[in-house]
């Protein structure tokens, strides 16, 4: 059985497919995600709201930041992170080449010692996990492209890639004072270190409870994007001077 992050790459490659094949019968302008209602049921099973997704949104395959100027793009996901806390995010790079990731592109974070992950290198992979006040240091994607789809799971036991354990961690207790960020760090009084990255799921846990059920989405009315939680039936939307 693939692997979701195989699945995704094979849907991306058959999404532009479909946008060439329907471009030559004269159907132009298309983004791709036009054809994601289309696409997903009949190539693949990664996480659909179907009908739990109201209909005055409608579902993206990705959510994508482009920039990385401080307040320019992050989501608050309005949640005090402790050491209870589970993360989970379907992912990639929006670059194609490691020479262009940012020293400090940031994935999440709402404390810089708590609970916080970033770029720690320039032209590599190689992250820093800021985790109860200790830093922990990996490649990200490993062998993989840094535009391939990587599932990244981090909880009070490790942080794991693709379902593999890539360290264990032993912290103290804690809890943040700040909110949860994605594509950021919550500073405080700002957003820090915001990162290029797209995003094609979030789930958040707490003491094994799904919280958080994260799917992007863009709102019709206004076509402003964000991600819709399921679970809560709220809209998260993307914030920042870039928006």
């Amino acid at each position: 059985m693939p692997t979701i992050a195989e699945q995704l790459t094979q849907l991306e490659s058959d999404r532009q497919d479909l946008v060439d094949n329907l471009e030559t019968k004269g159907i132009t302008g298309l983004s791709g995600d036009e054809t994601f209602t289309e696409l997903v049921p009949e190539v693949l099973n990664i996480p659909s709201g179907g009908g739990d997704i109201p209909s005055e949104y409608q579902q993206l395959l990705y959510l994508e930041t482009t920039s990385r100027n401080k307040n320019s793009n992050y989501i608050d996901l309005n949640l005090y992170p402790n050491q209870d806390t589970e993360i989970e995010l379907l992912f990639s790079s929006s670059e194609y080449s490691k020479s262009f990731m940012s020293y400090y592109d940031r994935l999440f974070g709402a404390e810089s010692n708590l609970f916080s992950l970033e770029k720690s290198g320039q032209n590599n992979d190689n992250v820093s996990l800021n985790y109860s006040n200790t830093n922990y240091s990996f490649s990200l994607y490993g062998t993989k492209y840094i535009n391939t789809p990587i599932t990244i799971k981090l909880n009070k036991e490790g942080i794991y890639r693709d379902d593999t354990l890539i360290t264990s961690i032993s912290a103290n207790d804690f809890q943040c004072s700040n909110t949860l960020y994605l594509f950021s760090n919550n500073g405080g009084q700002y957003a820090d270190k915001d990162g290029k990255w797209i995003l094609y799921y979030c789930k958040i846990r707490q003491n094994n409870v799904l919280i958080r059920d994260l799917l992007p989405v863009m709102r019709i009315a206004d076509n402003k994007k964000g991600l819709y939680d399921i679970t809560n039936k709220v809209f998260y939307p993307l914030l920042g001077s870039a928006v």
